[in-house]
């Protein structure tokens, strides 16, 4: 009896589970599929002329990386902390803690939050009177996909 109810779940979810065609990628009839799906928002052509492999560079990491987790560790301590904080009232001295930059296409943004880093710190150790916009140039050039986007 338990064997045939536990085949007639298998074939259940088998007679159920949903065919997904496949579509060749950003292709007019995988964009046809989506809008009929009906959802919250619609799929179309942004990049119509553009090389499949420009348009990857635009997603801002590097895809087929690793898909290991790191391991998360918690620290939980006893402390009081603000209902907010806004690093700009608390050093109005630093004007690049207000500062966003534009990384564009290049795939390091470690470079771009280092010196980030490098400036707002700097500023805050010396109260206001270092300021200096350390550039991701000063790091790195942008080389593109020949050394790994950065």
């Amino acid at each position: 009896m338990w064997q045939s109810l536990a085949l007639l779940c298998i074939l259940a979810s088998f007679a159920s589970a949903r065919n997904v065609p496949y579509f060749k990628p950003l292709s007019g009839e995988m964009i046809n599929y989506i809008n009929k799906l009906n959802t919250t928002w619609k799929a179309g052509h942004n990049f119509p002329n553009a090389d499949i492999h420009y348009v990857k560079t635009l997603c801002g990491t590097l895809l087929g990386g690793s898909k290991r987790l790191p391991v998360r560790y918690s620290f939980v301590g006893d402390m009081d902390l603000p209902d907010n904080f806004d690093s700009r009232e608390a050093w109005p001295n630093c004007p690049t803690i207000r500062e966003i930059r534009d990384q564009g296409s290049c795939g390091s943004c470690w470079a771009f939050g280092a010196v980030e880093a490098i400036s707002d710190r700097s500023c805050v150790h010396s109260n206001g009177k270092v300021n200096v916009e350390v550039s991701a140039e000063d790091l790195l050039s942008c080389c593109g996909l020949e050394c790994g986007m950065g």
